[in-house]
């Protein structure tokens, strides 16, 4: 991983044209996809460094030049929360597929900012969703006074050609559910390039559900502790983490090679692919459009909520741990199962589940 870093620094110090990217057609899974899109608001979004890749698809109306308009995170709603144990979302009866893909195509061709450096703190642009739930404060200038913060980002983002092209050409996205356990998919999971993990997702005697390999490790927590050897840490982090997160990184150099916090405004953009419903997006989200900006094809495991706040199934293949009571409405799971549906119906992504599995939500389709 060290290999690829170094890589991809050789990308970072091409000189690069500013510009601004605003979110455009919000890829909502209650919209009228297909006719007249509704709930679009203009707002401000950071200033960021595009690669000649990105420029070129903004000159071909791909990028993110102009007047681009979305829904306002920041002036949101919350709206009320679904319960997880609510059947999925319906599609609206015009649904149309070829609506969403050209939607979540030019949503995936925004050149976003993926992962936090020390430029973009230094600026005063706003950050689109600050003030809410997601991301409380409201430019990356603020960022700047949190103690060692400055001092652990990465000078430039080391995914910066991943806002405009693709990095990577076959990864595997593995979620925590217990489902994994029914199958044998171990094997086909380290046959990845890449693979992405979650939060306390292990691997050691569980190889043959879900195999050994780990390249990004996605986190909502600031722990900065090696989970397993030869991972690179992509945290999830909001508010007040973060000077947790920078403290402990700020004594520990050589952990600073491999740790990295995702963008605010990357989280912002997780957020609007479900019409920014619940408190914040899952790491789970953040970790499908993240691998869907950076990788060629996408295959996803371990990805069945409805019974994650059972009392009678097992809600990770590792444990038996259970969100606190009240925890249901934090994320908007069941908004974005339906999204699941919808990428894997127009081929975007793939979800790969165990066909034993009887509440699955989203099943592999051969």
């Amino acid at each position: 991983m060290a290999r690829f870093i170094k890589s991809i620094a050789g990308i970072l110090h091409r000189r690069t044209t500013k510009k601004v990217y605003k979110l455009s057609k919000v890829v909502m899974v209650g919209d009228n996809v297909g006719g007249k899109r509704r709930g679009a608001k203009q707002h401000q979004t950071r200033a960021i460094s595009s690669s000649k890749v990105g420029s070129a698809q903004a000159q071909r109306g791909n990028g993110g030049g102009g007047n681009r308009t979305s829904s306002s995170a920041a002036a949101a709603s919350q709206g009320s929360h679904r319960s997880s144990a609510e059947a999925p979302i319906p599609r609206p009866k015009d649904w149309n597929a070829t609506n969403f893909l050209k939607q979540a195509q030019e949503m995936l061709a925004l050149p976003v900012p993926l992962l936090l450096d020390q430029e973009a703190i230094k600026s005063d642009t706003l950050i689109s969703c600050g003030g809410s739930h997601v991301f409380r404060f409201h430019s990356y200038n603020e960022l700047e006074k949190i103690r060692h913060l400055g001092d652990v980002l990465p000078e430039h983002e080391p995914f910066m050609a991943g806002r405009s092209g693709k990095l990577f050409d076959k990864c595997a996205v593995v979620g925590n559910s217990g489902s994994l356990l029914e199958t044998q998919l171990g094997p086909d999971i380290d046959s990845h390039d890449i693979v992405f993990r979650f939060n306390a997702g292990i691997t050691s005697g569980y190889e043959q559900f879900v195999g050994s390999k780990t390249t990004f490790r996605l986190l909502n927590n600031p722990d900065v502790t090696v989970k397993e050897a030869g991972e690179v840490y992509l945290h999830t982090l909001r508010n007040h983490d973060l000077k947790n997160w920078a403290a402990a990184l700020s004594v520990d150099e050589e952990r600073q090679k491999s740790c990295f916090v995702c963008d605010p405004e990357f989280l912002c953009y997780s957020w609007q692919w479900v019409r920014n419903q619940g408190h914040k997006p899952s790491s789970g989200l953040v970790g499908v459009i993240l691998a869907m900006k950076v990788c060629e094809k996408l295959n996803v495991y371990g990805f069945q909520f409805r019974n994650y706040f059972s009392k009678t199934s097992r809600p990770h293949y590792y444990d038996w741990e259970r969100p606190k009571k009240g925890r249901e409405g934090v994320h908007p799971f069941m908004r974005e199962v339906a999204l699941y549906r919808n990428l894997q119906e127009v081929g975007l992504a793939n979800f790969v589940e165990s066909e034993s599995a009887e509440s699955s939500d989203v099943r592999h389709r051969r």
